[in-house]
C-alpha cells in the first residue's frame, strides 16, 4: 500500500478552509499556532446565475489582513486547487497568474 503524504501549508499560501458552520473560506495563510490560524483576506464562495464566486467574508472588517480563526472551529484546512487559487489571487490583488 502507498500513501501520499502532503507537505503541510506554509505561510503565504493560499488554503481552502472548511469551518465547523459548514463555510467554505479561501484565504492566504499568514501564520498557526496550537490555537489559532492567522489569514489575510478571507473569502466566501457564493453561488449565483453565473456559476460560483468569491465575496469577502467579513464585508465591514476594516482590515482584511490578520484575521485570526480559532482552530476549535476549523474541520479541514488544505491547499487550493491551483486554478481556484490563481482566481483568488487575481481577485484580491488584481495580478493575474500566468503559467
Amino acid at each position: 500500500m502507498t500513501f501520499l503524504i502532503k507537505k503541510p501549508a506554509k505561510s503565504g499560501d493560499v488554503v481552502t478552509i472548511k469551518l465547523s458552520t459548514a463555510e467554505e473560506l479561501i484565504a492566504r495563510l499568514d501564520s498557526e499556532d496550537d490555537a489559532f490560524i492567522t489569514v489575510s483576506r478571507p473569502m466566501t464562495l457564493s453561488y449565483g446565475a453565473q456559476g460560483v464566486g468569491m465575496t469577502p467574508w467579513l464585508i465591514t472588517a476594516e482590515n482584511d489582513n490578520g484575521i485570526q480563526i480559532s482552530k476549535k472551529r476549523i474541520m479541514v484546512m488544505t491547499p487550493t486547487m491551483k486554478k481556484a487559487a490563481e482566481q483568488y489571487i487575481e481577485g484580491t490583488t488584481g495580478i493575474k497568474v500566468v503559467g
